[in-house]
């Protein structure tokens, strides 16, 4: 059960740690809960997007009215990736060694196993 409730936490952990903000499908409220980016930046993204069509990169964020080249753009930047056919993302989560060979080496629980029984009635 231990080992269970361990890759269970690093699972979850991956998927926090890996929950980016695609600038090419997110909403305004998406936008938005990201840290550094209120309503009104929000609204800029999506307006900047309907207007010039998908963004190639997250450096093109920097194009955006109210972003720019400086501190906005360095503070959000690793919070958001580009999706569609023509961007390719990679991200990497640093896990605790220790933690993913203890997941890696854990033996899965037997399955459990199931019997089905016919009833007969005499008429």
């Amino acid at each position: 059960m231990k080992k269970f409730l361990i890759s269970a936490f690093l699972f979850l952990y991956a998927g926090v740690a890996l929950a980016v903000v695609d600038l090419n499908s997110a909403t305004q409220a998406d936008l938005e809960k990201v840290n550094g980016i209120g309503p009104k930046k929000a609204q800029a993204i999506v307006l900047y997007r309907t207007q010039n069509g998908s963004f190639k990169s997250v450096e093109d964020l920097q194009k955006v009215r109210g972003i720019g080249k400086g501190k906005v753009f360095e503070k959000v930047k690793g919070e958001f990736t580009v999706g569609g056919a023509s961007a390719t993302t990679t991200t990497t989560t640093e896990v605790k060694p220790g933690l993913a060979m203890k997941a890696l080496n854990s033996t899965p629980a037997p399955a459990a196993h199931t019997t089905s029984t016919t009833a007969t009635t005499k008429k």
